[in-house]
């Protein structure tokens, strides 16, 4: 995956397409135990804290988008830096990152990894207010801002989109709340586009959230919250139905035209029998060292498995691709294979492409962080 970084500095507005569709037989997944976001403040000084939070939650059959706009308030005689940790949930990703200024929110631009923190320290040192957004371990973000004034506020507005997970017939729609004890202000909006079917509603350890209402508005159901002195913890997830006939949305904004078109698709599962030659492409650039190698043995563990007895034909990939190497598998062992991967060495950039498709190889396997940085070949036809 590319790493990728937004960062604010400037008046830049950025336009974020709408994703397209994807089928609607995506089947829902546990969710991870969302850990509440923390603002870090520097030793020795009075915690910087939430002083309100606001969350709208628009949804549109399978895809929603959710925005949430945070105010943190600088209790300490002097202006600090402030890093937030922001995690989100499994196919969540951020689409939009805003900090306030001048007393309006201005929208950030995305920019590579390296050079995203080189300015934001370079500005940081020049006394104007920049604010970084980086991605983490996992799918968690980190926010920096500063300056958090002293005695004063800073409004920071992130929003996220996903595509929803089915779980029979219904939409899942999951909303994490755990954002700290005692949040002076708290709102919360909800808009369920094309759907005149009254959302179900689970709570997920949300002590004494009460009823959520929606009522109808226009071609939408609609429900708001309002609450003080808020004590947001766990989740709330919405269940709505999904439409069992082809679906298509159209939408203006800034004078573009979007649309999502959504056609369900039967599920139909059947067991596929695996190549007896397998080619293993194992991108070994210098990038490749920062991936999570560990977790990509066991997915191949559990392949060789599956596979039995077999052969196994490994081409590492770098800016020009390594002698094709060929490894047995054997009753579903690949410790020979495993322990080469294990000591390959990464260095050197990424040509992705630079490899020959061989006739009797039934089924290859990319292994790689996506980056490609070098030739203008491209990937061979199967």
């Amino acid at each position: 995956m590319f790493a990728r970084l937004l960062l604010l500095m400037t008046l830049v507005s950025l336009c974020w397409p709408l994703p397209a569709a994807q089928a609607s037989s995506r089947v829902i997944a546990p969710s991870p135990p969302m850990v509440p976001p923390l603002i870090e403040t520097p030793k020795g000084e009075t915690p910087i804290r939430l002083h309100s939070l606001k969350i709208d939650g628009e949804i549109s059959a399978g895809m929603a988008e959710t925005s949430v706009t945070l105010v943190f308030f600088n209790p300490n005689a002097r202006p600090l830096e402030g890093n937030l940790q922001f995690p989100l949930l499994a196919g969540q990703t951020i689409s939009a990152f805003a900090l306030d200024m001048d007393g309006s929110l201005r929208a950030a631009v995305p920019v590579e990894k390296a050079k995203g923190r080189q300015i934001f320290e370079e500005v940081e040192r020049r006394r104007v207010d920049p604010a970084l957004l980086e991605v983490t371990q996992g799918n968690n973000f980190k926010l920096r801002i500063y300056p958090i004034p002293a005695k004063g506020t800073r409004t920071v507005q992130l929003k996220y989109v996903e595509s929803l997970s089915q779980h029979n017939a219904h939409w899942i729609y999951r909303l994490p709340l755990a954002y700290g004890d005692n949040i002076p202000e708290f709102s919360l909006g909800l808009s369920v586009n094309g759907s005149s079917t009254l959302p179900q509603t689970r709570f997920d350890n949300l002590g004494n959230f009460g009823k959520v209402e929606f009522a109808p508005v226009g071609n939408s159901l609609q429900a708001k919250i309002s609450k003080l002195q808020f004590k947001a913890t766990g989740a709330l997830e919405l269940r709505l139905p999904a439409s069992t006939q082809p679906q298509t949305w159209v939408q203006q904004r800034d004078g573009d035209t979007y649309f999502l078109a959504e056609v369900p698709l039967t599920l139909q599962r059947s067991q596929r029998s695996l190549p007896k030659v397998i080619g293993l492409l194992w991108d070994s650039s210098g990038s490749g060292a920062r991936r999570q190698l560990e977790a990509e043995l066991i997915e191949l563990d559990s392949y060789f498995k599956a596979l039995g007895n077999g052969e196994v034909r490994l081409t590492r990939l770098r800016d020009k691709a390594d002698p094709i190497e060929s490894f047995k598998i054997v009753d579903g062992n690949w410790s020979a294979l495993r322990t080469a991967l294990q000591k390959t060495v990464y260095d050197g950039a990424s040509a992705l492409a630079d490899w020959r498709v061989q006739a009797d190889v039934g089924e290859y396997l990319l292994v790689s962080d996506g980056l490609i940085n070098y030739g203008s070949q491209r990937f061979p036809a199967l």
